[in-house]
């Protein structure tokens, strides 16, 4: 018969190693999906300015998130293009605020977590993403329909205001008439693009989250990084939360095309 004061020696020695190897346990489980989720929440709305609750400035540097931060997309377009924003009318710094918005909260539509798991006090979250439209491919491609119709609004434009213009350039100079120029076009031009990201489908994509405690008082737990890549397995069939208002976005690329 073994003496109670061993089974105490034994179960030491489990903890300690548990401790030793990574483990513990004390998971937390719930803090680190309560971070993720927060994080995610706030994309699906498009509200990056919320997203500081979830996560850390560490995100906020990394290339992937500029593409939800309709901040960064604005200042993009306009340095793409070597364009002083001041320099287009206020419809079109409208424009292109819009076109923005609109890809920041059609970026991400829903989410489904996945998996969690907790290793050496790092947790790491797994979800399947809707975005609501490819990012690699809202440039109208040659020979589509949407760049036949981009080709004929420019040419329509030309076509009509082509004497203004170079009266323009002739009396006022050759700022003057890329102010003009740029003013009429961006308008027109981002209304195709986004007539792109408004008639494209669904794509889905895996995100993968690095979420860990922070040396703050209240130790609390934020998400420090995320990747993505293609879907490899069949979507999960349950715990899919739905986008409550508007949705998440961004591609640099499709704002820096746009410009081009």
């Amino acid at each position: 018969m073994k003496h109670p004061f061993s089974r105490i020696l034994i179960a030491a020695m489990l903890i300690t190693c548990m401790l030793l190897s990574g483990c513990s346990l004390f998971k937390h489980t719930e803090e680190i999906e309560t971070a993720a989720t927060g994080f995610l929440d706030c994309l699906v709305a498009g509200e990056a300015a919320d997203i500081t609750a979830y996560a850390t400035e560490t995100v906020f540097d990394e290339n992937a998130f500029t593409t939800f931060n309709a901040d960064y997309l604005e200042e993009d377009f306009y340095a793409s293009m070597d364009l002083d924003r001041s320099r287009i009318t206020e419809e079109a710094q409208k424009a292109v605020r819009d076109y923005c918005e609109l890809i920041v909260h059609s970026l991400l539509k829903s989410y489904t977590l996945t998996g969690t798991e907790e290793v050496k006090g790092v947790g790491t979250v797994t979800a399947e993403i809707v975005l609501g439209f490819d990012p690699d491919n809202i440039e109208p491609a040659e020979g589509s329909d949407a760049y036949a119709q981009m080709s004929k609004a420019i040419e329509d434009y030309q076509d009509k205001n082509l004497n203004e213009l170079i009266d323009i350039y002739n009396n006022q100079g050759e700022e003057a008439y890329y102010n003009r120029f740029y003013s009429d076009l961006i308008p027109i031009v981002l209304d195709i693009y986004q007539q792109q990201i408004e008639s494209s489908e669904e794509v889905r994509q895996t995100m993968t989250l690095t979420v860990e405690r922070q040396e703050d008082e209240e130790k609390t737990w934020k998400v420090t990084s995320f990747t993505t890549a293609p879907v490899t397995e069949e979507p999960a069939a349950e715990g899919t939360t739905e986008a409550t208002e508007g949705s998440a976005e961004a591609s640099t690329e499709a704002t820096t095309a746009a410009g081009n």
